[in-house]
């Protein structure tokens, strides 16, 4: 099952409204891209993290060691794999595979606090913060 995986992955996220930038049509000109999920965090060996923002079911970006990454989907037996310049992004379920400029790194999926903002775009999530409970009149809930 081809699409499990990016199913799984789409599943665990809350989507956003934010557009992030334009992309160029195959036919000439651009259109604007909004992401279809938050960013996926991944912490890696190494103590590195990467983030994988999903696009479309063919496109994604990386982040990676601070260098970002466009990305395209690939065939593959299982899992999931982006690949683009010189970067490829393999998952199946929790686990993932980051490899860049032929040095991989083995990672896994690290869920998203409710309270946590989009690192690549954090005024995108402003509406999943939560308030302090401090700041809450003593006695209310």
């Amino acid at each position: 099952m081809r699409f499990g995986s990016l199913i799984s992955l789409l599943i665990l996220t809350g989507c956003v409204t934010s557009s992030a930038g334009t992309t160029p049509r195959a036919g000439g000109g651009t259109y604007d891209r909004s992401p279809v999920t938050t960013a996926q965090k991944f912490a890696c060996s190494g103590g590195d993290y990467a983030y994988l923002r999903v696009y479309s079911p063919e496109e994604a970006d990386l982040s990676y060691k601070g260098k970002s990454y466009a990305l395209m989907r690939q065939e593959t037996p299982s899992g999931v794999l982006y690949a683009g310049r010189g970067a490829e992004f393999w998952n199946k379920g929790i686990s993932a595979l980051v490899t860049v400029n032929g040095k991989s790194a083995s990672c896994n999926f690290i869920p998203r606090d409710r309270t946590e903002t989009d690192p690549l775009f954090p005024a995108a999530d402003t509406q999943n913060t939560t308030a302090d409970a401090s700041s809450q009149p003593e006695g209310s809930i």
